[in-house]
């Protein structure tokens, strides 16, 4: 998987609050969408992983 600091196919956009980043991984395209005022991040990828309790 790539990093944000621009290396292979990472794209980043900022905006006043939130900052999203995309990488591409083996498995597709996965997405970060930080809020930048509290440090939350939500992960967003078409990659089902079956997790069990």
């Amino acid at each position: 998987m790539n990093s944000e600091n621009g290396a292979g196919d990472a794209v980043t956009g900022l905006s006043d609050r939130f900052r999203w980043i995309e990488y591409s991984g083996d498995s597709g395209p996965i997405s970060i969408i930080q809020d930048t005022e509290n440090h939350r991040a939500w992960v967003q990828s078409d990659f089902v992983v079956d997790v069990r309790p």
